[in-house]
């Protein structure tokens, strides 16, 4: 494993020295397409993301080229100016420039990755090379990840047989939703419930996205292994569809499936990955039938929004609560009959205590999130805005404006509310297994962890439910309904059940 992480180090070191990491464009213009094409093949243009490589090559370029671009030279002929991976400017017919690039090795598996970093959108990945060089360096002394890959499963989870019911009839009200009663579960939201390196061995593997293992998306493993929320509602409703399996980006559907979350996505991206979830419901209508099924939208978001505050205050916290509510608003005027589950907002602060005494998290954090890395921006600022975020967040649910309507409701999860600490051991030093090799998302016991919580959220009444939580204990034994208001809780039949009670299947 040592000799792993030392050639990590090498790749990792050899990509963040080439142009490709931050020296292609932002965004791309109106006239340019993107795509990867294999390096035997002439350029075309290409309007959706695809790889055609060489298995045994693992070789993939991807163009941004103009509608009248004519053909440009293949990765091959640029090896002496590119270095086999890399950017190059290539003029368009109208003289201005759009970007040839190319890439080899392990950031070709995953096209949506290659992709995020050609176009440097919120990527994840340090820029400076000596940041990134002491890092790895560091993990591959003193850290060995793959040997402590660690995961929390829920064997034995019974509940009075009854609660695993559904409803003798399909509820009319989503205040009488009992678990078995939801058919699909979706998710929106960015990296970490892309699950970023949930079940990343080594550094470069952050860049994979684990979703299989997602805490609320995730199906991998089952159960009895890896708790899920998709897994646990599989013990009501065994033909439950819609959570992801497997690594994959969001536009591979037989991975993501219902995950439309993507990496790097701060609360302003929300509405796009609605509007691609309501594209994938109305796309598979042999499966989901739109006006019948109950279905579950979980929501993470926030994290890149709060590491990038400090460069933009202008973007308040109500400004982010409006932008997720846009998004919900779209699921609620194109989806009927969704319960929406807002997870509130991840205090980031915690993520310093981290720094303290893991000298390569605190390196790689300089680029991961910002504002954390600050000196200037004092943690009782971050824990403040973290604070106004979730209050913001809360607001959503209380203010009424997504309950005009039986069948549509947003409950907030406020688990990690007043958790301001990292996970520790008995001895006070942090518990790094709770986190994915970059000390920043959670690892596949991380996501285990959180999800225990996040279900013993969902089923205790609103302005009753848990918000501290610590973050190393995972919630066990799983909590199961309340038999006396056995239904994922709302504000409504939170404040009296009776009203919206209906009997169990026979």
């Amino acid at each position: 494993m040592l000799v792993n992480n030392i050639l990590y180090v090498i790749i990792l070191v050899y990509f963040t020295n080439n142009s490709i990491i931050y020296g292609c464009p932002s965004q791309m213009n109106n006239d340019c397409y993107s795509g990867f094409i294999s390096e035997t093949q002439n350029v075309q243009q290409i309007d959706t993301i695809t790889c055609k490589a060489d298995l045994k090559q693992n070789w993939c370029t991807v163009v941004y080229s103009p509608q009248t671009q004519e053909s440009i030279p293949q990765c091959g002929d640029l090896l002496g100016e590119i270095q086999d991976s890399g950017c190059k400017t290539v003029k368009k017919m109208d003289g201005s420039d759009c970007l040839f690039c190319c890439c080899k090795g392990t950031l070709c598996n995953d096209p949506s990755v290659f992709l995020n970093i050609a176009s440097n959108r919120h990527l994840y990945l340090p820029n400076n090379i000596l940041t990134i060089f002491i890092f790895s360096i560091t993990v591959a002394i003193l850290a060995n990840w793959g040997d402590h890959l660690q995961d929390v499963g829920a064997p034995n989870y019974s509940c009075d047989p009854v609660l695993f019911k559904k409803s003798a009839s399909v509820p009319k009200s989503v205040h009488s939703l009992r678990p078995a009663d939801i058919k699909h579960v979706m998710a929106l939201g960015d990296s970490l419930t892309a699950a970023n390196g949930a079940g990343a061995e080594d550094p470069i593997s952050i860049l994979l996205q684990y979703r299989g293992l997602a805490f609320l998306a995730g199906g991998d493993k089952g159960l009895e292994k890896h708790i899920t929320i998709p897994n646990i509602l599989k013990k009501y409703n065994s033909e439950l569809f819609g959570y992801s399996l497997g690594i994959g980006s969001p536009d591979v559907w037989p991975v993501s499936f219902l995950n439309a979350a993507v990496p790097g996505a701060v609360a302003s991206d929300l509405l796009g990955q609605a509007r691609d979830l309501v594209h994938k419901l109305k796309s598979h209508p042999n499966i989901i039938d739109m006006k019948e099924d109950w279905k579950l939208l979980n929501i993470f978001i926030g994290g890149n929004d709060a590491c990038h505050f400090c460069n933009h205050p202008q973007d308040s916290p109500k400004t982010f609560a409006d932008q997720i509510g846009e998004a919900i608003q779209f699921i609620k005027d194109n989806v009927p009959r969704v319960i929406v589950s807002l997870t509130g907002m991840l205090h980031l602060e915690l993520v310093r205590q981290i720094d303290r005494n893991e000298f390569f998290c605190q390196a790689l954090h300089v680029d991961e999130c910002h504002c954390e890395s600050d000196s200037d921006y004092t943690s009782a600022q971050i824990s403040k805005l973290c604070n106004a975020m979730q209050d913001a967040e809360a607001e959503l649910m209380t203010s009424g404006r997504f309950d005009t309507t039986d069948d549509f409701t947003v409950v907030v999860q406020p688990f990690f509310k007043n958790s301001t600490e990292p996970p520790r051991f008995a001895n006070g030093t942090v518990d790094i297994s709770f986190f994915a090799p970059d000390c920043f998302h959670f690892s596949q016991k991380g996501h285990a962890i959180v999800a225990s919580h996040l279900w013993k959220n969902m089923l205790e009444p609103v302005g009753k439910k848990t918000e501290h939580i610590e973050l190393g204990v995972p919630s066990l034994p799983l909590s199961c309904p309340d038999k006396t208001c056995p239904f994922i809780r709302t504000i409504k039949n939170s404040a009296d059940c009776s009203k919206y009670y209906t009997p169990p299947a026979n």
